[in-house]
């Protein structure tokens, strides 16, 4: 028998009505509305016919949320108790009977199709590159978020990291896959920047330093693996090319902290002065017996020089320390 469309085969299909069908026409009627509005296919006005069109849908979404489940189980997605959910709604409408199948479909056939819906663009979003920036994402907020909070950087950046967060935390973050991007991208930019400053800034002081040491006399008279030897907690603080590369590439977060690389260029100078007192202590000619004695000038003057009184103030105390160190028989190395 040729079929014909829904609307115009209603009265056909009621003519097969049975006086003893426990739901009324409209409530039928309805559910076949819904299910049509589900699937696209005509379905007969009839309580087994819809009952066996809706849990044959319950199974097909069933197979095709498995995979989904599994990839949001494997990388423990926050869409995973919705997905449950859905899961818990599709096998119960295939243990329904046929009544409440058809009850199901009238109350809450709309909300199974927003829930159908929803689930389907999430299985068209969760492809490998959707992990992939999930992972990003990830790394930001738990890796590299934990890294910039001694950092001035960390104020800039504090917004995106906290949007970021609720992103990966929420139900929605397949459904707001472009802002957890921009958040992303947001503070790897500027932490890729500050990086990359930093690093070329410490290389370049650390290099100077190296210089100036090499350029005193005294450098000329020492072996070279005693050379090695006073430079090494400079050369240790050059960073390496491979670790810079890394991070401009966004391959790395880097070996050493933003706080860490900071540090390293404060500390330049009293690391080239400790090495400079060695090397004059190591090239000077001496009596054995010949205490050498370090000096810090602040030690000596630390107050402020504001006029020719205080300056000359600074070199008397100076003069007086040193002779004392002179009288007593000690080698001076001024730091």
């Amino acid at each position: 028998m040729s079929r014909v469309p829904f609307i115009n085969n209603v009265a056909f299909r009621t003519s097969l009505f049975s006086p003893r069908d426990t739901l009324g026409l409209k409530t039928l009627t309805l559910a076949v509305q819904q299910l049509e509005d589900l699937t696209g296919e005509e379905v007969d006005v009839e309580e087994g016919a819809i009952a066996v069109a809706f849990k044959k849908l319950a199974a097909e979404e069933l197979e095709k949320l498995y995979p989904l489940k599994a990839t949001a189980e494997a990388y423990q997605l926050p869409v995973l108790p919705l997905l449950t959910d859905f899961q818990h709604t599709l096998v119960g409408i295939q243990s329904s009977t046929s009544d409440d199948c058809v009850r199901l479909l009238t109350e809450t056939g709309d909300l199974f199709q927003e829930q159908r819906e929803r689930i389907r663009k999430m299985r068209g979003a969760l492809d490998d590159t959707t992990i992939q920036r999930i992972r990003e994402a990830r790394t930001v907020v738990y890796d590299l978020g934990p890294k910039l909070t001694s950092h001035p950087l960390f104020a800039d950046v504090s917004d995106h990291l906290e949007a970021l967060k609720a992103l990966l935390q929420s139900e929605q973050l397949l459904e707001q896959l472009d802002s957890m991007t921009t958040h992303t991208k947001a503070v790897t930019d500027a932490y890729r920047s500050t990086y990359c400053d930093l690093f070329d800034q410490r290389r370049e002081a650390y290099l100077k330093a190296i210089d100036e040491l090499k350029g005193h006399t005294e450098w000329q008279t020492i072996a070279p693996e005693f050379g090695e030897t006073l430079v090494a907690p400079l050369t240790a603080r050059l960073g390496e090319d491979p670790d810079r590369q890394g991070v401009a590439a966004g391959t790395s977060l880097g070996s050493a902290t933003l706080a860490e690389m900071t540090s390293d260029l404060a500390a330049v100078e009293a690391l080239k002065a400790v090495a400079l007192a060695r090397l004059q202590e190591a090239t000077m000619v001496k009596d054995p017996d010949t205490v050498i004695r370090r000096v810090r000038i602040a030690e000596v003057f630390n107050r402020p020089i504001q006029s020719p009184e205080d300056l000359q103030d600074a070199l008397d105390q100076l003069r007086d320390a040193l002779q004392k160190l002179l009288d007593e028989g000690a080698a001076i190395i001024l730091e």
